[in-house]
């Protein structure tokens, strides 16, 4: 049986730096015709029918001009560079003239339980949506167009929407079945390997703006499973209308991790819908109809739940890029998914979702108290929680500490510690462990997961950044956002916040200020840069709490979590119209590290550029770098041909062992 190994992290790191993607736009504007943007996994290694092993990167990408889509597989060299030709794309498969949409395997949610999308099993109410007030066999043509089938498109003498290639901006008569995959960003899992005959093989999955996550046979490209949320049915309508404009449909992050031993998937709808569902993926080969009640465990798109708002962050991973650290066993002995509520809420708080993945698969959450509405609150508006960071403080397996960052700039704690969960709360007597304001007094959205590292005095130093890109008027915002080092000395018992909700200025009363300073080098279209190694005592302060670093280029913004990158090093990735940039800084002082960080290499890296490692932060040329792990340091690899830059790892203390990461 074919299989596929995730590289140790010793061995390989990857992800993807591009060019800014669309905004997601939950208002739903259409024919954004923004440069397509392209979604990277982590490199793997693929095992071939000839018992080889074989480096794997699989990547989406779509046309604007007629919102099709497609996932490749490419083949990837010892030195990181991709190979120009796929080795499949899934978008051949779903295309194909013998390719049956009858035949294909796709699933639902009525919302009571997982369903076959077949006529018969949707609910009245995902009927009635498909109808749209016609009859009855108009609503099947729309769920079988859904599916694949073509004959009822306009082309064909029907009256539903022709999804026909633009090539050169002229239509052409080659059909296409797979739409557009805009941010939902590839999942690999490998195969499991005990009995891999019965559980089938290595899959790759991914969401799509034709209304399904879709499931594919990682060596093949051939789709295994597709799956359409329960909200998402009675949308499926839009889709086959001849006038459709672009909208989001299943666009948001998905991750995969293991609970009790069995792995399950956990995705959102994104921009398409509230709400999220898991899936019981730990078997492929079991896929089926008759499965659809044990595949589907919960789906909460159809739920009118005030809480619960569109899921659009990413997920928090580890250093691979390959491993979820939000499904986790609870110290009631449980197995739960912890999320945050996401944006566009009802309720317009910021809520840590805990939702458990065994028993009755209840959902319990936290959030800070406020009073009833119309009452104001400072922590209620239009406000969200981002993706939370699970912390297990006494490495018995167990989360024990949530922290996590909202639209309103508040950096919550949660603590998890006890094995009764009705005493579980929020921290700081339900106020948050930091506020982030720029130097105007205005709060900066936090829309990404937060990272830590042990401080040497105790306590965990957190990375955080501030930054958002969920709506068209964020394009053009230009609001100064900030990187933060957060030093939350007491982890367990609590201690005290970092400083005051209502004191705008507080931030620089407690935070030593850094800052970026002139240029350093140029390397080809790569800029370096020195940054500040300023002190409390520069700045007379009594009681350092941690350091922060206005991001100076107009627009500039972090959107993707910090990462651990040697002993007390942190990479911090950000976005701005003029291009991404690398910082990276000690996390304990907010000060460039001891020992140099970049080392510019040109073709094999025989040559290295003196003086690019006096810099801290590099503004990245190119379309886009792929980091692989190499010697004593990482390589952030040119996706478009030019220079390779290297971080060099140095020395550094490691991660204090009595702390675990999770999972």
């Amino acid at each position: 049986m074919k299989a596929v190994f995730v590289l140790p992290v010793a061995l390989v790191l990857a992800w993807l730096v591009t060019t800014p993607a669309m905004a997601m736009d939950l208002a739903q504007s259409p024919d954004d015709k923004s440069p397509p943007s392209q979604a990277m996994s982590p490199m793997v290694l693929v095992e071939q029918a000839d018992g080889s092993l074989a480096r794997m990167v699989f990547t989406t990408s779509y046309d604007a001009a007629d919102w099709s889509g497609r996932v490749l597989a490419f083949p990837v060299d010892a030195a990181g560079v991709l190979a120009k030709a796929s080795t499949w794309r899934s978008d051949n498969g779903l295309d194909a003239a013998a390719f049956d949409p009858a035949k294909r395997l796709v699933l639902s949610h009525d919302g009571n339980t997982g369903i076959a999308l077949r006529w018969s099993a949707l609910s009245a109410a995902q009927q009635a949506g498909l109808t749209a007030g016609d009859n009855e066999a108009d609503g099947r043509q729309r769920l079988d167009h859904a599916r694949g089938d073509h004959r009822a498109e306009a082309v064909q003498g029907g009256a539903l929407r022709s999804r026909l290639k633009i090539v050169v901006g002229k239509p052409t008569t080659t059909p296409f079945r797979q739409a557009d995959i805009v941010h939902s960003q590839p999942w690999f899992v490998p195969a499991h390997r005990v009995a891999a005959a019965t559980n089938g093989p290595s899959m790759v999955y991914v969401g799509g703006n034709d209304g399904m996550l879709h499931g594919f046979d990682a060596l093949t490209g051939e789709e295994r499973l597709a799956y359409v949320p329960g909200a998402i049915v009675s949308r499926l309508v839009e889709l086959t209308r001849p006038a459709y404009r672009h909208r989001y449909f299943v666009d948001g992050p998905i991750f995969v991790g293991k609970a009790a031993g069995a792995r399950v998937l956990v995705g959102s709808p994104g921009a398409g819908a509230k709400g999220y569902f898991v899936l019981d993926v730990h078997r492929p080969a079991l896929f089926s109809e008759a499965s659809a009640a044990s595949t589907v465990l919960v789906d909460t798109t159809s739920t009118a739940d005030a809480d619960i708002g569109h899921l659009v962050s990413e997920p928090s991973v580890d250093a691979a890029g390959t491993g979820a650290r939000q499904i986790v066993k609870l110290n009631d002995d449980r197995w739960a998914v912890v999320l945050g509520n996401g944006i566009g809420s009802d309720s317009g708080m910021p809520v840590l979702l805990l939702q458990y993945l065994d028993g009755s698969r209840e959902l319990r959450r936290l959030k800070p108290s406020c009073p009833a509405m119309p009452a104001k609150c400072v922590y209620r508006g239009e406000n969200g929680l981002a993706t939370p960071l699970l912390m297990d403080a006494n490495a018995d397996g167990k989360a024990d500490i949530a922290y996590a960052g909202d639209l309103l700039g508040h950096v919550w704690k949660f603590d998890l510690t006890s094995s009764k969960p009705d005493a579980w709360h929020v921290a700081f007597q339900g106020k948050p462990l930091f506020t982030a304001r720029d130097a105007a007094g205005r709060h900066q959205a936090f829309t990404s997961a937060p990272e830590w590292l042990p401080h040497p005095a105790g306590g965990v130093m957190l990375a955080i950044g501030s930054g958002r890109q969920l709506t068209e008027d964020d394009r053009t915002d230009r609001q100064v956002q900030t990187i933060y080092g957060l030093h939350d000395a007491a982890t367990l018992p609590e201690g005290q916040p970092v400083n005051e909700p209502d004191k705008p200025g507080a931030r620089r009363d407690v935070l030593v200020q850094q800052s970026v300073l002139e240029g350093d080098l140029a390397l080809g279209t790569d800029r370096f840069y020195r940054t500040s190694a300023s002190s409390g005592d520069d700045q007379a302060l009594k009681d350092v709490r941690g350091w922060f670093l206005d991001l100076p280029d107009s627009g500039e913004r972090i959107l993707h979590a910090p990462r651990p990158f040697a002993g007390s090093k942190m990479m911090f990735f950000s976005e701005s119209p003029s291009g991404e940039k690398l910082t990276v800084l000690d996390l304990t002082t907010g000060k460039p590290s001891a020992s140099p960080v970049f080392a510019a290499l040109v073709g094999n890296g025989a040559a290295i550029a003196k003086g690019a490692t006096t810099s801290s932060r590099v503004s990245l040329g190119g379309t886009g770098r792929m980091a692989v792990q190499r010697g004593g340091g990482i390589a952030l690899v040119s996706l478009s041909g030019g220079a390779t830059l290297a971080l060099l790892k140095g020395q550094g203390a490691g991660v204090r062992p009595s702390w675990r990461r999770l999972p």
